[in-house]
């Protein structure tokens, strides 16, 4: 397979839209100490609830007549009187435990789910002589219970060690039952149960924080400043700065998150807003509607193993000619991943990024479709921030896609690989005019192969897209 050279020259990749209409603009955009100073407070937050417990019962009487004419224009009569009675209902308790600092990360989810369904529903058909009685009856019972934890901790300096699991256990069991004219039809006990596991252990090197609550506290003393109130000192900066970083744990803690956030900053910065006006409150709350982009400084390279098992059971028993069947599916894999991201503020409006990610699959089952795989993206970025009038997006996306069929089931080879280049224009003058404008060129090349055949598929597409709003006359009443 012969690829062109430009394909692997992935350089230059920026992902996110900003709007035109949220305003961004830095009175001293190349002072960048205070985000290069930024370090994670030691914080966090728990959370156990009921995530739903609806329970609900449903009783259904019908009694549709069916009346019709023969071809020697007989009378036919079909009454059917059914009863349907269904219940149902779950309980879900959920548990969150999140703890960030700059010596660990912990971020742990626990879901646990139990669930009942029952049916039961009576039929009665009656046509001329004929009487048909049908009953239905069938329950089910399901436990399922999710567990996702994600560890890091720095060991010596810069250097850090990382654990992941997903873990998933689920049983389920049916019971049903079917009778007509009091002679059983089915009778019968259904039993499943999925294992699912995948855990991880990995090192890594470097320190990559985001930095986006530092750049957003200075987007607040400015406008702290312009509210004539004193800009903040750059120690209180980096108080607003923990506070911002802090802004989801209120985001579970309270059914109104911003009052007591804005509480909490005021007592942190002297009190200094707690003596604003309405006008002033919402103005200063203004600042999380900045679309400011995701803001990171500094590198990390990390790399490890993970190793992903499945088992799958699903059991049937027949009570009626006492016989039963069972299936077992077991599907094992292992994966080696390596990543790197790095980051760098050129000043308050640009940042430029590198994101490179492989992973490397390898089938442990005979039976599967593939022997390995390996799954690889390069992405670069840069942010530009330019003032709150024009903003300017140009990304570069590159994937690659390598997989190596299973020979034993003549499972195919292909190799696949994704370019995309693309940009996002934005301007607007204030309450006049908006433009935004997007073009995009993507490049799919894939190859399949197999011991006799060979086929190659390229796609080439371009995206072009612009929104223009003009206003003649805005006027208020």
């Amino acid at each position: 397979m012969k690829y062109s050279a430009a394909t692997f020259l992935s350089f230059f990749l920026f992902s996110s839209f900003l709007t035109a209409q949220q305003k961004v603009g830095f009175s001293n955009p190349d002072s960048i100490r205070t985000v290069l100073e930024f370090r994670l407070p030691d914080w966090g937050y728990s959370n156990f609830y009921l995530a739903s417990g609806a329970f609900s019962n449903a009783f259904t009487i019908s009694k549709p007549t069916d009346v019709v004419r023969d071809q020697n224009n007989n009378t036919i009569r079909t009454d059917i009187d059914n009863k349907l009675v269904r219940f149902s209902g779950n309980i879900t308790p959920v548990y969150q435990l999140y703890k960030e600092n700059e010596q660990r990360f912990i971020d742990l989810r626990s879901t646990t789910s139990f669930t009942i369904q029952a049916n039961s529903e009576d039929r009665e058909f009656d046509q001329y002589i004929t009487e048909t009685n049908t009953q239905v009856n069938n329950a089910t019972i399901t436990f399922s219970e999710s567990l996702i934890v994600g560890y890091k901790e720095y060991l010596v300096e810069d250097f850090f060690l990382l654990f992941t699991s997903n873990l998933f256990l689920s049983y389920s069991s049916q019971n049903f039952y079917s009778e007509e004219n009091n002679l059983p039809v089915v009778d019968g006990t259904s039993f499943s149960r999925n294992v699912f596991a995948r855990p991880g252990i990995g090192i890594g090197y470097g320190r990559f924080r985001n930095v986006t609550p530092t750049i957003r506290a200075l987007r607040l003393s400015e406008r702290s400043q312009l509210m004539q109130l004193q800009a903040l000192n750059n120690n209180q900066v980096k108080t607003a700065a923990d506070h911002f970083t802090r802004f989801n744990g209120y985001n579970q803690r309270y059914d109104r998150p911003r009052k007591y956030f804005w509480e909490d900053m005021s007592s942190s910065l002297s009190n200094i807003y707690s003596d604003l006006s309405a006008f002033d409150a919402f103005y200063l709350d203004d600042v999380f509607n900045e679309n400011l982009g995701s803001r990171f400084e500094g590198f990390e390279v990390f790399g490890g193993f993970e190793y992903q098992y499945n088992a799958q059971l699903q059991k049937v028993d027949n009570n009626i000619n006492n016989t039963d069947s069972r299936e077992t599916l077991i599907l094992r894999e292992h994966r080696i991943f390596a990543n790197f991201n790095w980051s760098r503020n050129l000043d308050l409006e640009n940042q430029v990024s590198i994101r490179l990610s492989t992973t490397q699959f390898y089938n442990n089952e005979e039976g599967a479709n593939f022997d390995r795989r390996n799954i690889s993206e390069l992405r670069t970025e840069w942010l530009n921030n330019l003032a709150d009038r024009y903003l300017l997006l140009v990304y570069l996306e590159n994937g690659l896609l390598v997989n190596k069929g299973n020979d034993d089931l003549g499972s195919p080879d292909f190799d696949q690989i994704v370019t995309t280049l693309g940009s996002t224009v934005t301007f607007f003058n204030e309450n006049k005019f908006s433009l935004s404008g997007n073009i995009s060129f993507s490049y799919d090349y894939r190859e399949q192969r197999t011991d006799t055949r060979k086929n190659l598929d390229k796609t080439f597409r371009i995206n072009v897209g612009a929104n223009i709003r003009y206003y003649f006359n805005r006027n208020l009443y």
